[in-house]
């Protein structure tokens, strides 16, 4: 599958607040899962530096994905995505590695998806913080995170790379890859 993903994220301040609105007001449950994504680069870094990002991710489905940045947009981030199902996520990382894409990192996060107003919402607890993805056409959007309380001012258009990156830098540690610690209790598992 080949679409341009448009999306936008905020951090969630009062997640039962949130999640008592979205199911008061005709949500659609999709899925939940705790998601782990490889992602994948050469030594030098050479897709990020042609805008490039591969990955493969276990979850509700697991996935291969490349996603090519289309431009800059302050409003939304705008991403070409080709992906498709896969059966063994292990294994293609291991084949991915074996023809050259040895760096890797490693990111988890619980995830829940849901459908509102013609908008996907992705409520996603990462060990940094727990944040909503609203991913549809812009106007409807923007339309949705007023409805859900949320400013658009402070509206995220990076990656979780990105803000994990501001992360380490705040707090003055060098981590790699994006993990809960041992022994872990979510706080959105029994939420939806």
């Amino acid at each position: 599958m080949v679409y341009t993903e448009k999306e936008v994220k905020f951090e969630i301040k009062n997640l039962p607040r949130l999640i008592a609105y979205l199911k008061a007001n005709g949500t659609k449950f999709l899925n939940k899962a705790k998601e782990t994504t490889i992602r994948l680069d050469t030594p030098d870094s050479a897709l990020e530096k042609k805008g490039l990002f591969l990955r493969v991710r276990s979850g509700s489905k697991n996935t291969i994905t490349l996603k090519e940045k289309t431009g800059k947009s302050q409003d939304v981030k705008a991403r070409k995505e080709t992906e498709f199902e896969i059966q063994d996520v292990r294994s293609m990382a291991y084949i991915l590695s074996r023809i050259g894409f040895t760096y890797s990192r490693i990111m988890e996060k619980y995830r829940i998806n849901l459908i509102f107003k013609e908008t996907k919402l992705s409520i996603d607890e990462l060990p940094f913080g727990i944040f909503l993805e609203i991913e549809g056409q812009k106007e409807k959007i923007m339309a949705v995170a007023k409805e859900l309380g949320f400013n658009p001012e402070k509206k995220i258009v990076v990656t979780y790379w990105d803000l994990f990156d501001e992360f380490n830098k705040k707090n003055k540690t060098k981590e790699k890859n994006i993990i809960f610690p041992d022994g872990y209790q979510s706080k959105l598992v029994g939420k939806y």
